[in-house]
């Protein structure tokens, strides 16, 4: 559990996006990343001396990464606001409240999809566990939108003949480059 919750901080840290529900989070605890060469001890200590706020113990979940579980002894303990004091702690790199995490899966309602076994491989046609390509997790994260320089994500796939493009999984999701104009032979987006 406690790899699990470094992993889903690394993760918000890369992501910046929020993925847990504000109110799902362990009463009394946050988690740190700090600066390489800051003690936790210390931080922790200088801390707890600056805001009275009785810090009951520290605990490693990535000594690589600098991140550390903050318990305080009042479980009460209004988070909000000792991470905004502890905001001004040097030596911090990130702060949040401890939240729980679930798995996730990101399943689409294709009829056929459990015979796809290339997305999730459950053993379903005698194949090996989890030799798959982990689609639902990537679904999870994303399922299309726009790069970071607004650009539609595309995946282009050219098989054998080509594509159907009236095909029920495909009509709604193929692409079309509105920079030209059809059937004039001329590349007008360059």
């Amino acid at each position: 559990m406690k790899q699990l919750l470094a992993l889903s901080f690394i993760f918000s840290l890369m992501f910046q996006s929020n993925v847990w529900s504000q109110d799902n989070f362990i009463p009394g605890e946050i988690i740190v990343q700090i600066e390489k060469g800051t003690d936790i001890n210390r931080f922790s200590r200088n801390f707890d001396t600056e805001f009275q706020v009785g810090i009951k113990g520290t605990e490693s979940l990535s000594e690589i990464a600098g991140i550390y579980r903050i318990e305080f002894s009042d479980l009460d303990l209004n988070l909000d606001d000792v991470i905004k004091n502890i905001s001004s702690q040097k030596g911090l790199i990130h702060v949040q409240k401890n939240h729980y995490v679930s798995a996730r899966e990101t399943i689409p309602t294709d009829t056929l999809f459990n015979q796809q076994w290339f997305h999730k491989n459950t053993g379903q046609t005698g194949g090996n566990v989890d030799a798959d390509i982990d689609t639902p997790e990537a679904w999870d994260i994303t399922t299309g939108g726009l790069t970071t320089h607004n650009d539609t994500i595309v995946v282009c796939i050219i098989e054998g003949s080509g594509v159907d493009i009236t095909h029920t999984d495909l009509i709604d999701n193929i692409w079309h480059n509105y920079a030209e104009i059809p059937n004039d032979g001329l590349d007008n987006d360059n």
